[in-house]
């Protein structure tokens, strides 16, 4: 079985990408029950003024924090990567060689951009290793299964949900389905899973 590597990333430019993102997309996380985080501050008004931005992100770095943040993924990485990789074989997807991580400090807990970038909040994130996990999933089967299929946002979260508390209970035995519930049978029949 192949390793994967783990890169992370933390700096200012990506922090103003993702707050201008994250300010763009509010009424989406509005609608789907998300509370993202934004600088203090900080409106929807605020989306053009990358100046405004970036200094209110300079003064909420935190370096310190985001070293203990990453070290700690890195340390669980290293001791679960083969039990996570012997999970995701039950994809039968390709798996990435290696994932890019952006750590911010903005946005929602997790989120991805398929086929190997997540991005995990210090701030948002309950357990940072199912997270890492989870959006490694949505990484995964976005491309081959949920593009493929056309299927809703609320079905994707079902089915990374599903996957993980079917092949993850004893990594991960207080995860749970979202407020969206279980997938249905014909979701379930639809994607291939049992």
């Amino acid at each position: 079985m192949s390793k994967v590597k783990l890169d992370f990333t933390y700096d200012i430019e990506n922090e103003a990408r993702r707050v201008i993102y994250t300010l763009g997309k509010r009424d989406f996380y509005v609608e789907h029950g998300y509370a993202p985080k934004i600088p203090n501050g900080l409106t929807t008004r605020d989306m053009a003024d990358v100046n405004k931005i970036t200094k209110i992100i300079a003064k909420e770095m935190n370096h310190a924090t985001v070293d203990l943040f990453i070290n700690d993924i890195k340390i669980w990485w290293d001791e679960h990567q083969d039990t996570v990789l012997k999970g995701l074989e039950g994809l039968n997807c390709d798996i990435p060689t290696e994932i890019n991580i952006l750590i911010t400090q903005y946005g929602v807990g997790g989120s991805y951009n398929p086929p190997q970038k997540i991005i995990m909040n210090i701030h948002n994130v309950h357990n940072p290793h199912n997270t890492l996990v989870h959006e490694f999933v949505h990484c995964i089967i976005e491309i081959p299964i949920i593009n493929k299929l056309n299927i809703v946002h609320e079905d994707k979260e079902r089915l990374v949900d599903y996957f993980l508390i079917n092949n993850f209970s004893k990594l991960f035995p207080e995860y749970a389905y979202q407020r969206f519930g279980p997938p249905s049978r014909e979701l379930l029949k639809k994607v291939g899973w049992k």
